[in-house]
């Protein structure tokens, strides 16, 4: 039976949290060398890189996550990680109802997305919100989080759109 991890849970060390409406922001340290195992998350959510580099599991799939690398992890996506150095990462767990407002406009979000670098900016305007937070943070980190799901929204459709499904190709023949 696969580990499913509950809202708010994540492995690691946590430094601190946040909660906005609809969001969970949590920076969270890793050992070099510590192993997670493969495990599942109720919630989707997303992973920036803040340092480090680890190896990420996705079924017989290995990616390599370096600082700066930003995923979005849609729920019950298991995967599992070897960290080979120190490392920070800044989680923003999405709830469904946050998550159902770009749903309303078409988004699928069914599959992981490795976020492009014209996205960098938003994760890293999140994470100073985050760290030199104000009374108007929660609403500057809703805000962001959700034009953060738009991107990974429409760089999830692209990737759609280029790979058509393999049943296709059997209908076309």
């Amino acid at each position: 039976m696969e580990l499913k991890l509950k809202a708010g849970e994540f492995y690691g060390t946590t430094s601190q949290s946040l909660s906005a409406r609809g969001f969970r922001f949590t920076e969270k340290a890793y050992s070099s060398r510590a192993r997670l195992p493969a495990h599942a998350h109720e919630l989707s959510h997303f992973c920036f890189v803040l340092a480090g580099n680890y190896n990420e599991t996705m079924g017989p799939r290995l990616f390599e996550r370096r600082r700066m690398s930003l995923v979005y992890y849609p729920p019950d996506v298991s995967h599992g990680e070897e960290h080979l150095t120190h490392g920070r990462h800044f989680l923003v767990e999405i709830d469904n109802n946050a998550l159902e407002i770009v749903r309303n406009y078409g988004a699928q979000l069914r599959e992981p997305v490795l976020l492009e670098a014209d996205s960098h900016w938003l994760a890293n305007r999140m994470y100073k919100e985050f760290n030199e937070p104000d009374e108007f943070s929660p609403v500057a980190l809703e805000s962001l989080s959700t034009e953060l799901l738009i991107a990974a929204s429409r760089l999830g459709k692209r990737k759609a759109e280029r790979n058509p499904p393999p049943w296709l190709a059997r209908v076309k023949e």
